[in-house]
């Protein structure tokens, strides 16, 4: 039974929930390490493991006791005051260590030269000499400190005081990574056979070197060394995972346990040198994520996983600036608390990106699939690849800095998912807010939620690659407020900007069917520091039909960006009509704002200007219907209505 102190009984509801879901984590290890035939029992050979969000017990002060999740059942002894910090990392806890004492001490049982160590942890940029973070002891008492002698082995400890990461036996460096130790979080990893100890960080090998140990240790010391006849050289940092295997892991059960601990704690494991480097495993022996396909989209990499046999049950992930997060159901303040669920064991669902700034630019811009009535859309793109989930998910984008997102309306967004790394190549589908696909995007101050990504956009098993895209501009020199309006016989574009040196000047365009566009004029900047910059053209020869506008901003390096379109109708306003839903699925309303009765001529054309459609459309007070057919493909369409010797259009947009 697990006990939580008074201190703590005012968040009892959220240590109870978060505590009853890893008793049931305590029992997974040994029931699937039975049930493993055919896959790498990855709890057999575990002779120690802890982890924070499992068999903690809080006391007044510090934690209690920290039970140990292996089948060993060798629980350590508990020093100092060490602290439960509830959601530090990826929304899973940590255990904080001030580096004045706090440690923990277990019984061992080590008689192999044979041994894989992993750890999840940080420690600061300096610290004390030789600073300890996991070792193994022998038991003799004339041994001054750990590594000194052949039966004793440091896994990973700090070199000197400065931010190089060490293993050592006997007195030899076995490692020595200049820049490990950061006050970042890493995963590292030691493993060695009878001749030579590997030390890897993030996955990816750092070193080796041979030794002549006769490992005999009966001690475990995590959070500090053994030195002078008891623990010292304590760490200052954050302990999220660690695990000893009492053999070496040979390379398919390391990258399985690699990956486990990279999912779970948004790690990204390294791609250097190609090849399976890189690649995410799960325990059955699954490739969940090829770091060689689309190779610079290895980064930033986070997801979702359930994994029963290692007690993993990731369902909110996101990277440690928080400018992106995935997740199921409701974001939750930490992952346990979240109550969604997976109803199926080995699933996961990974993202990465290809480290794009979250802001638009040129390159981007003109990479933009045909048909949907595109203005712009973000440089960052991600890879999102699924393996047996089916649980649709939700993303958000803090686009704070690209101050066109602002103000930025849901309905002016859209998904774009594309089967390659190409979204102008055809292969690219456009989802919108409310299109009936699922998919819901809102704007709340530049944190955009894309939720509802299913099935339907991205096949299960698949591998996809999404990015945003808006109907308006996303300017990294902002027009703000871009409205046309009817004015007595004149049509009036109205802006504003703030001062910026770099704009050459604007150009107005104009066009009668939203996608070929005709120069009307040019304006030229005006020059105020202080305020912003306010901009009225007037268009006074205007049709009676449907107008579309546009304003080119040009830098003064020749640059130029396009604001999102705007369409108006002045002059004669008999016969204006409205047609929804826009986007659209397979079906229309046509509404005048007269109530008239009569058949009139109705025609939809594609992006191309080929006629898809034209019927007769018979009007019963103002009102018809268009029933369109199903397999009328997605993207931007024309919808033409004669009456009365008039034309008029509409830009509609097809969902699905």
């Amino acid at each position: 039974m697990l006990l939580i102190s008074s201190k703590f009984r005012d968040k009892a509801n959220t240590y109870f929930k978060y505590f009853n879901f890893t008793i049931i984590l305590f029992f997974c290890c040994q029931i699937n390490h039975a049930q493993s035939t055919g896959k790498i029992p990855v709890c057999k050979d575990m002779e120690f493991w802890l982890k924070a969000d499992a068999g903690i017990s809080l006391g007044p002060n510090a934690i209690q006791q920290w039970l140990n999740q292996s089948n060993s059942l060798n629980h350590p002894l508990v020093g100092g005051n060490p602290q439960w910090l509830g959601s530090a990392l990826n929304y899973n806890p940590t255990v904080s260590l001030d580096g004045n004492g706090d440690f923990f001490k277990a019984t061992a049982d080590i008689q192999s030269n044979a041994n894989g160590a992993f750890i999840v942890a940080k420690a600061g940029v300096s610290g004390i000499q030789g600073e300890g973070i996991f070792s193994i002891m022998d038991d003799d008492s004339s041994t001054t400190y750990d590594g000194a002698n052949l039966q004793s082995a440091v896994f990973f400890a700090r070199k000197g005081i400065g931010m190089r990461l060490r293993a050592r036996i006997d007195n030899v460096d076995i490692t020595d990574i200049n820049g490990a130790l950061d006050n970042q979080y890493h995963l590292y990893t030691t493993t060695m056979n009878g001749l030579d100890m590997f030390m890897y960080q993030n996955g990816f090998l750092e070193s080796l070197n041979p030794h002549n140990a006769t490992l005999s240790a009966e001690e475990y010391y995590l959070g500090c060394r053994y030195y002078n006849g008891g623990p010292s050289r304590f760490m200052n940092g954050q302990i999220a995972e660690v695990i000893h295997y009492n053999k070496q892991p040979g390379s398919q059960l390391r990258r399985q346990i690699e990956s486990y601990l990279a999912i779970k704690y948004a790690i990204i494991l390294s791609n250097t040198g190609g090849g399976v480097q890189g690649d995410y495993y799960a325990t059955d022996g699954s490739l969940l994520w090829d770091a060689d396909d689309a190779a610079a989209y290895h980064n930033n990499i986070i997801g979702l996983g359930r994994n029963d046999e290692l007690g993993l049950y990731q369902k909110q992930s996101h990277l440690q600036n928080d400018r992106v997060r995935i997740y199921v159901g409701a974001l939750a303040s930490s992952n346990a608390s979240n109550n969604s669920i997976f109803n199926t064991n080995q699933s996961y669902c990974l993202l990465g990106d290809n480290n794009q700034a979250m802001c638009n630019a040129a390159a981007a811009t003109s990479e933009m699939p045909s048909g949907c009535n595109l203005a712009s859309r973000i440089d960052r793109e991600w890879k999102l690849t699924k393996h047996n989930f089916n649980n649709p998910i939700q993303i958000d984008l803090n686009l704070n800095g690209c101050s066109s997102f602002d103000t930025l309306a849901a309905n002016s967004m859209l998904l774009l998912v594309d089967d390659d790394v190409d979204f102008s190549n055809g292969g690219t589908q456009c989802y919108a807010n409310g299109d009936g696909t699922g998919i819901l995007i809102s704007n709340n101050n530049s944190l955009v939620t894309i939720a509802g990504i299913s099935s339907v956009q991205v096949a299960n098993n698949s591998t996809q690659f999404l990015t945003l895209a808006s109907l308006d501009i996303l300017l990294p020199l902002t027009v703000h407020n871009f409205k046309v309006q009817c004015s007595g016989n004149s049509t009036i574009l109205n802006w504003h900007t703030p001062f910026d040196a770099s704009i050459g000047h604007f150009e107005i365009e104009s066009s009668i069917d939203g996608i070929h566009f005709e120069f009307l004029d040019e304006v030229p900047t005006t020059w105020d520091s202080l305020n912003l910059l306010d901009y009225v053209y007037e268009v006074q020869n205007f049709s009676a039909e449907t107008q579309y506008y546009r304003i080119k901003q040009v830098q003064q390096n020749g640059q130029y960006y396009y604001t999102g379109i705007r369409a108006i109708t002045c002059g004669e306003q008999n016969g204006n009509f409205t047609v929804y839903p826009n986007p659209f699925n397979q079906a229309l309303q046509v509404v005048f704002s007269e109530p008239l009765n009569k058949s009139i001529d109705i025609q939809l054309a594609d992006a191309t200007g080929r006629i898809c459609f034209a019927e007769k459309l018979s009007l019963i007070n103002g009102k018809g219907h268009l029933s369109l057919a199903a397999s009328l493909a997605k993207g931007m369409y024309i919808l033409e209505v004669k009456d009365a010797g008039l034309t008029k259009r509409k830009v509609l947009i097809k969902s699905n």
